[in-house]
Protein backbone atom coordinates (compact mmCIF):
# COMPACT_ATOMS: atom_id res chain seq x y z
CA UNK A 1 0.00 0.00 0.00
CA UNK A 2 2.56 2.50 0.67
CA UNK A 3 3.85 1.81 -3.33
CA UNK A 4 0.83 2.63 -4.36
CA UNK A 5 0.29 6.23 -2.11
CA UNK A 6 3.70 7.14 -3.59
CA UNK A 7 2.56 6.60 -6.61
CA UNK A 8 -0.78 8.70 -6.64
CA UNK A 9 1.37 11.50 -5.36
CA UNK A 10 4.36 10.76 -7.62
CA UNK A 11 2.54 10.90 -10.73
CA UNK A 12 -0.56 13.12 -9.86
CA UNK A 13 0.47 16.05 -11.68
CA UNK A 14 1.86 14.91 -14.76
CA UNK A 15 -0.11 15.51 -17.32
CA UNK A 16 -0.42 19.17 -16.15
CA UNK A 17 0.67 22.06 -18.04
CA UNK A 18 2.91 23.64 -15.89
CA UNK A 19 3.94 20.25 -14.65
CA UNK A 20 8.14 20.65 -13.72
CA UNK A 21 10.78 18.10 -12.11
CA UNK A 22 10.07 17.97 -8.42
CA UNK A 23 14.01 18.83 -6.66
CA UNK A 24 15.34 16.17 -4.44
CA UNK A 25 14.23 17.83 -1.56
CA UNK A 26 10.30 17.35 -2.41
CA UNK A 27 10.67 14.20 -3.92
CA UNK A 28 12.47 13.19 -0.21
CA UNK A 29 9.09 14.69 1.57
CA UNK A 30 6.97 12.10 -0.80
CA UNK A 31 8.77 9.34 0.04
CA UNK A 32 8.85 10.06 4.09
CA UNK A 33 5.20 11.24 3.93
CA UNK A 34 4.62 7.20 2.14
CA UNK A 35 6.47 6.20 5.51
CA UNK A 36 9.26 4.62 2.97
CA UNK A 37 12.33 5.93 4.96
CA UNK A 38 15.83 4.22 5.82
CA UNK A 39 18.87 4.46 3.70
CA UNK A 40 17.56 2.74 0.90
CA UNK A 41 15.14 5.44 0.68
CA UNK A 42 16.96 8.44 1.31
CA UNK A 43 18.13 10.32 -2.05
CA UNK A 44 21.32 12.41 -1.06
CA UNK A 45 23.09 9.61 0.04
CA UNK A 46 25.07 7.98 -2.98
CA UNK A 47 23.89 4.35 -3.41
Amino acid sequence: MQLWELAKRWYDDRLQFDWYRRTVAERQTLLNEAGLTGESWNLSVPQ
